[in-house]
């Protein structure tokens, strides 16, 4: 994460280690783009790629959390507060485990803006 934000790269990744990491490091950036939702193919991948560069501006990608899904994507600014389960109220409660649910590791990769 050190070297995407160095090098001004974008994370793409299916990984969900990924934006836990940049949530708990309170960061603003590197950007994030996580597939969400199955196994995708490189084909639907290159296409779920697409369509965010298609409908995400480029200043975005650098400060946001971009979930791609089947048929949707969701942007949120960073950094995102995280908060714990169980503690507290308000608009980010239970946002980290929405973001990212706790399930192991896939593989990532890192494109320069």
């Amino acid at each position: 994460m050190g070297q995407a934000r160095a090098e001004r790269r974008v994370v793409i990744t299916a990984g969900l280690d990924y934006p836990r990491l940049l949530v708990l490091a309170g960061n603003r950036a590197p950007g994030l783009i996580l597939s969400r939702g199955g196994n995708f193919s490189e084909h639907d991948s290159l296409a779920h790629l697409e369509r965010v560069l298609s409908v995400v501006p480029e200043a975005d990608l650098a400060s946001c959390i971009i979930v791609v899904e089947k048929d949707r994507i969701r942007r949120r600014r960073l950094p995102i507060e995280p908060i714990l389960k169980g503690r507290g109220a308000g608009p980010n409660r239970g946002l980290l485990e929405a973001i990212c649910p706790r399930k192991g590791l896939d593989a990532s990769l890192f494109i320069r803006l």
